[in-house]
């Protein structure tokens, strides 16, 4: 198939005549990605990997789009892979000194499979913030306040209720129940697990709830004990994590299979 092509990202606050090697192409604002593409890959503004996300957000900031030029077009994938190798070449890449790209891999198949970046593949591979700019970093993210600072469950009552509603009367599929029953065979068992079970037997089927007003109970089906007391089966579970109280009572220990 030839629906391929290969573009360029211009900075549009960068204006200027900018000439790189024996590209003789003359661009009219400063370029800082080289990618291909078919369709209208090009103007995909939003699910861009991070080196390029904050550049197309500060320019989004500030009212701006990238100015979108296509180079070589009705090329195949791998004419257009061969491409975009070569003007990144040419161009050069911001992390290596060479030139003004954020791309963080040569392009071609390398840039394509999207490996992880790791070692001295990173763009930051030795290097560190200067002072400077730790002081920055710490100056913009002083007073700022945690979203979830001192709640204890992000989730309303009203919320919980809405959900456990939702959740009154579901049964998993037969097909579903099937699945995760074929897939769980044959997996070997943890060191020690029949050691651990013999020496939790409590914690194998029940759970320990404290009730409001301060006792233990020991609660074989936590479903039908939530049905009965009129409460949210995933709020109460939800108590074990958080250390908090779902109407007066919480969760102490799970079942090992809880």
């Amino acid at each position: 198939m030839t629906n391929y092509y290969t573009y360029i990202f211009l900075d549009p606050l960068k204006p200027g005549q900018y000439m790189y090697g024996e590209y003789k192409h003359i661009f009219t604002h400063e370029p800082f990605y080289v990618g291909k593409g078919k369709g209208r890959r090009r103007f995909d503004f939003k699910t861009r990997e991070n080196h390029i996300g904050h550049r197309l957000s500060f320019l989004r900031e500030r009212g701006e789009i990238p100015i979108v030029k296509r180079i070589h077009k009705n090329l195949s994938e791998e004419d257009a892979l061969r491409f975009e190798v070569k003007l990144i070449s040419l161009i050069g890449r911001r992390d290596k000194g060479k030139g003004p790209l954020t791309n963080l891999s040569d392009g071609g198949k390398a840039g394509a499979l999207g490996k992880p970046r790791k070692g001295e593949l990173h763009h930051f591979f030795g290097k560190s913030r200067s002072e400077t700019t730790r002081k920055k970093i710490s100056n913009t993210l002083e007073g700022n306040i945690p979203w979830n600072k001192g709640r204890k469950n992000h989730l309303s009552e009203e919320q919980i209720k809405r959900m456990s509603d939702g959740h009154k009367g579901y049964e998993m599929p037969k097909n579903q129940k099937d699945k995760i029953s074929k897939s769980n065979k044959g997996r070997p068992k943890p060191v020690g697990f029949v050691k651990h079970l013999l020496e939790n037997v409590h914690s194998v089927k029940n759970w320990l709830i404290m009730s409001p007003s301060g006792g233990i109970l020991t609660i074989k089906n936590l479903t039908k004990f939530c049905k009965n007391k009129g409460l949210s089966y995933n709020a109460l579970r939800q108590t074990m994590y958080t250390k908090s109280k779902h109407l007066g009572f919480g969760v102490i220990e799970k079942p090992l299979f809880g």
